[in-house]
């Protein structure tokens, strides 16, 4: 089964059924430092890791689909590739929006985004 990464407390309930889920309540930049850690474990991206136009440092929320086991003996460059400039744009924005410590209605709305384009992505 697919694994899906995710800070998204939306996200992670709404595939919840169709893959395995990571959920970590961290900030969106330590979220692609796991997700580059299974990469470099063989893993392979299945979604890009800035599947939007919405500039990163301007959501709070990341998640990403990679396969569910290594696919390949050694890394998938491609995917290393990716992930690394995903995060080396978050790292350029200068910094990422805190997660809230109760959802209001700007940060459900950043949620659903992240789902609706995961959404897209897998569609």
């Amino acid at each position: 089964m697919d694994k899906l990464i995710t800070n998204n407390p939306m996200a992670a309930e709404r595939f919840a059924k169709l893959y395995d889920i990571q959920y970590n309540c961290l900030y969106a930049d330590e979220i692609l430092k796991i997700i580059r850690n299974y990469v470099h474990l063989g893993h392979k991206l299945l979604t890009h890791p800035l599947a939007s136009s919405i500039p990163s440092g301007h959501t709070p929320y990341k998640t990403v689909l990679i396969s569910g086991g290594p696919l390949v003996s050694s890394v998938d460059y491609e995917s290393l590739k990716l992930i690394e400039a995903a995060i080396a744009a978050y790292a350029k924005e200068g910094g990422v929006l805190p997660l809230p410590d109760k959802i209001n209605e700007v940060y459900s709305s950043y949620m659903l985004v992240d789902c609706e384009m995961l959404a897209k992505g897998i569609s």
